[in-house]
C-alpha cells in the first residue's frame, strides 16, 4: 500500500510540474508576441515622425542674437531645436525670419515655457557667496517660489504685513530676492513660471535687495505645469489650515493696578502684606489652648 501511495504521489507531482512548465512556456510565447507587436508599432511611428533637418548654425546664431538684443532672452541650443521642431521658426528664402513680428511670436511662446528647457544659464554658480556686489544685468530670470516671511506658513495672505522672499532661477542656478520696499506688480499670488528682468540689483550675503535701487520688471508668462502644481499645493495648505486648531483669542491689554473681569489684579497692583511666620505662631497657639481645655481629664 505504501508503495502504491508513493507511486501515485510521484505521478501527480510530475503532472503538476509538466503543467506548470507548459503554462510558463505559453506565457513566455505571449510576452514575445506582445514585444514584437510593440516594436513593430513603435518602428512605424518613428518612420512617420521624421525629424526636420536643422538650418545652418549661422542662421541659428543670428536668431539667438536677435532675441537677446530685443528681449534679453538667453535662448539655448536645445531651445532652438525645440522651436525648430515645433515649427515656430519661420523661413524666407532658406533664411530664418528675424523680423519684429516673427521675434515677438517666438518671445510670447517662450514666456509660457519653462526656462529650464529653453534658456541658457547666466548666473554664476557661486552666487550665494557674493556679498556687497551688484548684479549688472539685464538678466531674464524665472520665479520659482514666492513666500511672505512676515507671516507664518499656515497664515499666508491673511494679514496686512508683507515682506516677500522670492526664489528666482535661470534654469540651473537659483537665488533669493528679499523685498525691502514694495515692488509693483509683485504679489503673493504671482505664480511660479513668471518671467522677470533684473538689472543693477544690490547683493547682500547672496540675496538680492528688492526696492533699493536697480530695476525689477515683471514680464509675465504662464507655465501651465508649474501653475497647476502651485494651485494644488495652495489648496492643500488652506484645507489643513481650516481643519487645524482654533486661532488664539485676541490680545486685550491689562491696565496696571486694576482688576479685570475675572477678578485678578495686574502684575504691579497693590498687594496685601503677608504676615511673617513669627506673627502667625502666637495666633495658632491661642487657638489650640481652648481645644486642650475641653478635653476630659
Amino acid at each position: 500500500r505504501k508503495k502504491k501511495k508513493e507511486k501515485v504521489l510521484m505521478s501527480s507531482g510530475t503532472k503538476r510540474a509538466a503543467g506548470g512548465e507548459a503554462g510558463k512556456s505559453k506565457l513566455e510565447e505571449k510576452k514575445k508576441e506582445e514585444k514584437e507587436e510593440l516594436e513593430e508599432d513603435y518602428g512605424e511611428e518613428e518612420d512617420e515622425k521624421e525629424t526636420l533637418p536643422l538650418p545652418p548654425e549661422a542662421e541659428l546664431k543670428k536668431l539667438k542674437k536677435a532675441l537677446y538684443s530685443r528681449y534679453y532672452y538667453p535662448l539655448s541650443v536645445k531651445g532652438l531645436t525645440y522651436l525648430w521642431q515645433s515649427q515656430l521658426i519661420s523661413q524666407q528664402d532658406e533664411k530664418i525670419d528675424t523680423t519684429p513680428k516673427a521675434l515677438e511670436k517666438i518671445y510670447n511662446h517662450l514666456l509660457d515655457c519653462d526656462i529650464r528647457y529653453y534658456g541658457e544659464p547666466q548666473l554664476p554658480m557661486d552666487f550665494s557667496n557674493k556679498d556687497k556686489e551688484t548684479l549688472a544685468g539685464p538678466i531674464l530670470l524665472q520665479i520659482k517660489a514666492n513666500k511672505n516671511i512676515a507671516e507664518p506658513d499656515n497664515m499666508q495672505g491673511t494679514t496686512s504685513q508683507r515682506m516677500l522672499l522670492v526664489t528666482l532661477t535661470d534654469g540651473k542656478t537659483s537665488l533669493r530676492a528679499l523685498e525691502i520696499k514694495v515692488v509693483k506688480k509683485l504679489a503673493l499670488d504671482t505664480p511660479p513660471g513668471t518671467k522677470v528682468l533684473v538689472e543693477q540689483m544690490r547683493i547682500e550675503r547672496g540675496v538680492l535687495m528688492l526696492g533699493e535701487g536697480g530695476s525689477f520688471t515683471i514680464l509675465g508668462g504662464r507655465v501651465e505645469v508649474l501653475v497647476k502644481s502651485w494651485l494644488a499645493s495652495r489648496y492643500v495648505q488652506r484645507a489643513t489650515r481650516t481643519k487645524g486648531e482654533d486661532p488664539p483669542p485676541p490680545f486685550t491689554p491689562l491696565t496696571l493696578g486694576q482688576r479685570d473681569k475675572s477678578g485678578r489684579k495686574g502684575k504691579n497692583a497693590a498687594r496685601t502684606p503677608q504676615k511673617s511666620p513669627q506673627q502667625q505662631k502666637p495666633q495658632e497657639q491661642q487657638q489650640q489652648k481652648p481645644q486642650q481645655q475641653q478635653k476630659p481629664q
